[in-house]
């Protein structure tokens, strides 16, 4: 699945801009840090803030159907209900939010794929895979680009030489 807010980045900057002397408190001084405190928290303390700052400085808006997005501070995933984890808790059964301190707003979306749930890695192999098998050449070199990055080299190299050939065709073998 998929951790993700539902709340955009002005309702982040809204909160801030209300509470900054609060928020201060927890050495955030920007609505940018509110969201990498939302995402990002026991990292961001670790390892502070700035590292986290270029995950969260674009907001992807994903429409997704409900029966597939769980607010886990009030709902639990049928994981965390199958290891007997409370909403508002990890897998590892800590709180997501504590007294007193900024309160997060998570929640999980699972990828459903013919009854199994599948990481988004998987998925978007399953979906390269569909468009190049239509032959485009833009979908085929995506494809075995990906394949390559994994280390997949097996599958990428018929895809590869395929691409080579037709260039070499278009533009001269060198």
């Amino acid at each position: 699945g998929a951790y993700c807010t539902a709340l955009g980045p002005d309702d982040f900057h809204a909160a801030f801009c209300q509470n900054q002397t609060f928020y201060e408190r927890f050495n955030i001084h920007s609505s940018l840090d509110v969201i990498v405190d939302n995402n990002f928290r026991k990292m961001a303390i670790r390892d502070g803030p700035e590292r986290y700052r270029p995950r969260v400085q674009y907001c992807i808006p994903v429409i997704v159907a409900v029966r597939i997005a769980y607010d886990i501070s009030k709902v639990q995933t049928p994981e965390m209900a199958k290891a007997g984890v409370p909403p508002g808790h990890n897998l590892l059964r800590d709180p997501m939010n504590m007294p007193n301190m900024p309160q997060r707003d998570q929640w999980l979306v699972r990828v459903d794929h013919e009854g199994t749930v599948e990481s988004a890695r998987s998925s978007l192999l399953e979906t390269l895979k569909r468009r190049a098998s239509g032959g485009e050449e833009t979908a085929v070199r995506r494809l075995a680009s990906v394949l390559d990055d994994r280390g997949l080299t097996r599958e990428a190299e018929p895809l590869l030489r395929q691409l080579y050939e037709e260039d070499a065709r278009l533009w001269g073998p060198e």
